[in-house]
């Protein structure tokens, strides 16, 4: 039962926590789920017909025991040579260059047929049923494919949802089942009134390493968040556009966090410069 959580880390009126949470996260929630959603209807996939260049077994579903009694037979090892497909359009026209390149990038590594069975409601959900992608042939428009499909099925680039579907299972974390760790997430959608935030910590003023300059335009600003990220008990927050100077603040908070004699960690979101950043200091 999603109260008894919030009961056990909030002992003053935690149905009203459980309220605002639930309904604090509920329009995100919802976002989010509607972007996977688009993303995985069948509809707004690249997609394209197939015909074999060469006969082979078709592609069979097979529970993981299954796969391993059956991985030394003939026909794991036949369709393990794989089986090279031609790309077309539904109604058999040659694909435009730009949906060969789509198909055919090296960095393809897997393509999906859709399997959509009825569910109990009476609608149909997509299945993405994924075969690996052995070799590409750009030139010819071409894929070799570790097995067939059913015959009939259209082949379509699977869209990677994995970051949705990550962050929808964290609000649903928070909104079911939260840990007294999440508590200082939650006072985010309380009333400023019924908060209760804890007081900041007193520290002394950093010795400054990187912002040295207090004149350079900015460095106030600067100066300031790394202050109350020193003092707060639980979580500061940085927001900024690129070239605002969230770079430089973080390489102060680190240097004066190793200079208390702390452990950081700098988890980045996106592999590039100037990606989402969380810093989590080891105490």
């Amino acid at each position: 039962m999603a109260f008894l959580p919030f009961a056990a880390i909030e002992p003053d009126r935690p149905d009203m926590l459980m309220k605002n949470v639930f309904y604090g996260l509920k329009a995100p929630y919802d976002y989010l789920s509607g972007a996977k959603k688009r993303m995985e209807n069948p509809d707004n996939l690249p997609h394209a017909d197939w015909s074999a260049e060469q006969k082979g077994p078709t592609f069979e579903p097979r529970t993981p025991k299954q796969s391993k009694e059956r991985q030394d037979t003939p026909l794991s090892r036949k369709a393990s040579e794989g089986f090279w497909v031609r790309l077309t359009k539904h109604d058999g026209a040659e694909l435009s260059d730009a949906e060969i390149r789509l198909f055919t990038d090296p960095e393809v590594r897997k393509i999906s047929w859709i399997d959509a069975p009825f569910q109990k409601s009476g609608m149909r959900k997509p299945k993405f049923v994924e075969i690996d992608v052995l070799a590409h042939d750009p030139d010819e428009g071409r894929l070799h494919l570790a097995a067939l499909p059913p015959a009939g099925t259209i082949l379509a680039l699977r869209p990677n949802t994995y970051q949705l579907r990550k962050q929808l299972e964290a609000i649903a974390a928070l909104q079911n089942c939260p840990d007294p760790a999440h508590l200082p997430l939650l006072r985010l959608l309380q009333p400023e009134q019924s908060a209760n935030w804890p007081s900041m910590l007193r520290e002394p003023e950093p010795d400054w390493m990187v912002l040295t300059d207090p004149d350079r335009p900015g460095a106030s600003e600067q100066r300031d968040f790394v202050r109350r990220a020193l003092a707060t008990p639980d979580f500061a927050l940085m927001e900024g556009p690129p070239g605002s100077g969230k770079t430089t603040v973080i390489c102060e908070l680190i240097a004066q966090m190793a200079r208390r004699g702390k452990r950081v960690l700098l988890w980045a979101l996106l592999q590039i410069v100037g990606g989402d950043k969380l810093i989590i200091p080891f105490c």
